[in-house]
């Protein structure tokens, strides 16, 4: 009799533990794709978001691709009733199931859920640049569209906490070097400089901490710039009409003309040009100059060199190498590259803009895992009359290196003989 007693007693514990520590799969409420509702103009004015940091200087392809087939909700009835948890800003669904608090849900897209606020600012196209700056509701939907395109794209295999921490460290440094480019457009170079100097010190420590980040870094356009054809290692300036040669080398890289139309004469190379004036025409630059191949048009305005290709060489192999490039949209090419080869000559990468389809300044960027890249040089612009400017170099690693005495006063007399004899406008370029 006893025995019985505690046979159902036990019985009846177990019961209750399963019910109360193990709740069953049907104990969540079933979340199905067809009962969500897509918000179509918070998924445009994420778009527009995108736009906004393309504008900044990011490379921003692989979060162009993903919101092809991604929808946007807010929380409550346009998710299917998912309700967030009050410790998040926001979730995202991937496709097959997710369980998330409460919610167990089933869709084949990748949905992103947010509050109503963030929704509202998104419909309203407030992202707070006014005040130099992303709002909470623009870094909450980057941060989950952040989560999306890693899913995507791959670039990072961790997943979990590890995927968070990354995502987190990634959205903070969009927003900044967002902020930097606000800065740079409003005129406060100095504040912009001192931003900028911070991503420049902070992401390559970073990115040799966690060397698994890099890629995910790399895709975005790195986020901080290596060469920014304003000044030199030595913190001279670089002036207008300078030639681009070896006065980087102590950052690791030579400069030249891949390949051009034109045949090689002493004018032969790349030039500063200031742009200062006319920072709306290239987007994402950092004042006062940008680059172009043989040639350079006098005063701080508008123009474009065309026919030529620009060259870069390493001095140490590099796992990956970022350029913002500003296409005339008078003369396209139908594509641009940029090829990344190996020290045999070897093509070990490259990132391509289709130009059918858009004339924005853009960031191209290549990435070898095995960090064998020995130069890069783009195609597409020579024998199309395509033309174009550059500007910030971004590569990883990167640290300053020591130079040779000698190289330091080759550098030296280079940047300074090359103001006797400037070649202005050459190239075929159209004029400002």
């Amino acid at each position: 009799m006893i025995g019985r007693f505690l046979l159902c007693a036990l019985l009846f514990f177990f019961l209750n533990l399963h019910m109360v520590v193990l709740p069953p799969s049907y104990a969540l409420e079933v979340v199905r794709e067809a009962s969500m509702t897509n918000n179509q103009q918070a998924l445009d004015g994420l778009r527009d978001l995108v736009r906004v940091l393309r504008s900044a200087g990011l490379r921003t392809a692989d979060l162009e691709s993903v919101l092809v087939d991604l929808q946007i909700h807010e929380e409550g009835a346009q998710a299917g009733g998912i309700i967030l948890d009050p410790r998040d800003a926001g979730v995202i669904l991937l496709p097959k199931s997710t369980r998330y608090n409460g919610f167990l849900v089933f869709a084949s897209h990748i949905h992103i859920v947010l509050r109503g606020t963030a929704i509202q600012d998104l419909e309203n196209r407030q992202f707070g640049m006014a005040n130099l700056d992303l709002n909470s509701s623009a870094r909450e939907a980057v941060h989950e569209l952040l989560h999306a395109m890693i899913h995507g794209n791959n670039c990072f295999k961790g997943g979990g906490d590890d995927e968070e921490v990354l995502v987190h460290a990634l959205e903070g440094d969009i927003a900044a070097r967002v902020r930097v480019d606000l800065l740079f457009r409003t005129g406060l170079n100095n504040a912009a400089r001192s931003e900028l100097g911070a991503l420049n010190d902070s992401i390559p420590t970073l990115l040799d901490t966690e060397p698994a980040w890099e890629r995910c870094f790399a895709n975005l356009g790195h986020l901080f710039v290596a060469v920014d054809f304003d000044t030199f290692p030595n913190s001279s300036l670089v002036l207008e009409g300078d030639k681009i040669v070896n006065q980087y080398l102590q950052s690791g890289v030579i400069f030249s003309v891949a390949d051009s139309i034109f045949l090689p004469s002493p004018d032969t190379g790349i030039y500063a040009d200031d742009a200062s004036q006319v920072i709306a025409f290239y987007p994402g630059m950092t004042p006062p100059n940008i680059i172009q191949t043989n040639g350079y048009f006098p005063g701080a305005g508008f123009g474009f060199t065309c026919n030529s290709d620009p060259g870069i060489d390493f001095s140490g192999p590099v796992s990956s190498v970022s350029i913002r490039i500003f296409l005339d949209s008078r003369a396209l090419p139908e594509s641009v590259r940029l090829v990344a080869k190996d020290r045999k000559g070897k093509v070990i990468a490259q990132d391509e803009v289709d130009l059918t389809t858009t004339s924005e300044p853009t960031t191209l960027s290549v990435f070898d895992r095995k960090g064998r890249i020995a130069s890069v040089a783009t195609e597409g612009l020579t024998g199309s009359n395509g033309c174009a400017g550059y500007d910030n170099l971004a590569f990883f690693p990167f640290s300053l290196l020591p130079v040779p005495v000698v190289a330091q006063v080759e550098t030296q007399a280079d940047a300074t003989s090359l103001h006797k004899n400037r070649p202005k406008g050459s190239g075929s370029p159209l004029s400002r």
